[in-house]
């Protein structure tokens, strides 16, 4: 029975001494990563951002990470554990969000690292050549389709006067309708035989009746 509370003594005493450990570093990880946003700031327009970026008042931590990220950029292999309260990429974000310069280490870059313009423009150059080649091939047709564009531009802008002459000239063979309709209306009507000069005189009346 001794025996059995020893050994759980033991066992409790160890997950004790996990426990906290691993809470103590989750702690100072988060007293990094916020201390991180005081350390880089600029700002100058107090004593309480001025003494934030003093060394001694930074973690010695922290310290060790931002000088061993001057030479390259934030990885999860950097950590200790495989599981971390806040990412590489967290600190990437914070990092060179507010302005932090990572300056590889020349040993880290090879020849072709070294130029990387240069080399993509020696890759890329044979495709601009290219480019370049059929620009000056379509110009001909650019010209046209240009000319194309404009006719159809000024045509949209001639479209409003286009629909005023019509709506005029509606309203004016309107008018001439109306006109001609009350012509028609006050004419006399005269019968086929005056129109052609001709036909029976109208027979007088009868005065006296026998």
């Amino acid at each position: 029975m001794q025996t059995c509370c020893r050994v759980a003594a033991a066992a409790c005493a160890r997950l004790r001494g996990l426990f906290n450990d691993t809470y103590r570093y989750r702690w100072e990880r988060i007293v990094d990563f916020l201390k991180l946003h005081y350390a880089l700031s600029r700002r100058t327009d107090s004593r309480f951002w001025i003494d934030n970026r003093a060394r001694e008042s930074i973690p010695s931590s922290l310290r060790d990470y931002l000088e061993f990220w001057r030479d390259h950029c934030p990885w999860h292999e950097d950590f200790s554990h495989r599981e971390e309260v806040f990412s590489a990429a967290s600190y990437q974000y914070i990092l060179y969000g507010m302005g932090f310069q990572t300056y590889p280490a020349a040993w880290l870059l090879n020849d072709r690292d070294r130029k990387p313009g240069a080399r993509k423009d020696e890759r890329e150059r044979p495709h601009y050549a290219q480019v370049s080649h059929g620009v000056a091939t379509q110009q001909p047709g650019i010209a046209v389709e240009s000319a194309a564009l404009r006719s159809a531009e000024n045509l949209t802008k001639q479209r409003p006067l286009l629909a005023c002459a019509e709506a005029a000239w509606s309203d004016q063979t309107g008018l001439l309708s109306v006109a001609a309709s009350r012509a028609n209306a006050s004419m006399p009507c005269q019968s086929p035989a005056s129109i052609m000069g001709g036909g029976a005189h109208p027979r007088p009346a009868n005065r006296h009746k026998r």
